[in-house]
């Protein structure tokens, strides 16, 4: 799979247009603090780095992520897998 890197407009643009389901995708540094991601399915997605302090990660589905420092503090991770 090739990794596709996205900068946080491009990123928030095709969540806000329904796009749930991200594969192979580089979020890598990105500030996403206080978005509201629900329900999106991350598959191999690189958020090392990212700030994701506050935001809405209520039923996301995360498989083999790279959250190394990632700063998910006071995210809502209700119902993850």
């Amino acid at each position: 799979m090739i990794a596709i890197v996205m900068d946080k407009q491009k990123f928030l643009k095709l969540y806000r247009t329904g796009k749930r389901v991200f594969d192979g995708v580089v979020l890598q540094g990105l500030d996403l603090s206080g978005t509201n991601l629900e329900r999106t399915i991350l598959n191999k997605v690189d958020l090392s780095n990212t700030n994701l302090q506050n935001a809405q990660l209520e039923s996301a589905e995360f498989n083999y992520l790279d959250l190394t420092n990632a700063n998910l503090s006071g995210a809502n991770l209700d119902y993850t897998k």
